[in-house]
């Protein structure tokens, strides 16, 4: 009846199911329940932290990984700005042509985890065109484009630029975003003023 409902929860209110049921239950029983209570909270805060754990692991992983193939991408880098600087120095070209079989044999081993193919190609591309023969202008220029190009994805591909630390982050964008398109541009300046000087006047006064 509602009566008796009422009575029920007089005293105890909507706690009235639980406090009858303690009343009832040894106290072995009443210490399992206690126990299970606070353990359920504290199992599901311990599932969510190894969970966020996992995710950091594994973003740091292939940081990495990446890590790893720049350090074999940036000599690459190095020599096809000297070969771009010099296209007849045989041993700038010999070099060149070193540092890419080791970058060769880390992108053979983990550039598929950085979807750094297509770039691994195109650079491949114009090392073999350098080492084939004396590279022109516009192919000295396209070696160290595709080399540029290379080091970008591979800190697209592996979570560099995604960094959520921000002092490691700015480390990175200043040493593989910032660093190495300065340097080109460095460069170029620095072989047009060599080019320049060398060719002398590039104009007359007529009398």
């Amino acid at each position: 009846s509602s009566g008796g409902l009422i009575q029920f929860f007089k005293h105890h209110g909507v706690w009235a199911p639980g406090v009858k049921l303690f009343r009832k239950l040894q106290f072995r029983s009443k210490a399992a329940i206690i126990t299970l209570v606070f353990l359920l909270p504290l199992i599901s805060m311990g599932i969510g932290y190894f969970k966020a754990m996992s995710g950091s692991i594994e973003f740091s992983v292939k940081e990495r990984v990446g890590v790893e193939y720049l350090r074999a991408t940036l000599p690459v880098l190095k020599h096809a700005f000297a070969v771009r600087s010099d296209a007849t120095a045989s041993a700038s070209v010999a070099a060149l042509g070193s540092e890419f079989k080791k970058l060769e044999a880390v992108h053979a081993r983990i550039g598929d985890e950085l979807s750094a193919s297509d770039a691994f190609k195109a650079l491949k591309k114009s090392v073999d065109a350098a080492i084939s023969s004396t590279p022109s202008r516009e192919s000295s220029a396209e070696l160290v484009d595709s080399a540029l190009r290379l080091v970008v994805a591979a800190t697209d591909g592996s979570n560099l630029t995604l960094d959520p630390d921000l002092d490691t982050y700015y480390l990175m964008d200043s040493a593989l975003a910032a660093a190495p398109p300065l340097m080109d541009s460095i460069l170029q300046l620095r072989d047009a003023a060599v080019a320049s000087t060398s060719s002398g006047p590039t104009s007359t006064i007529e009398s």
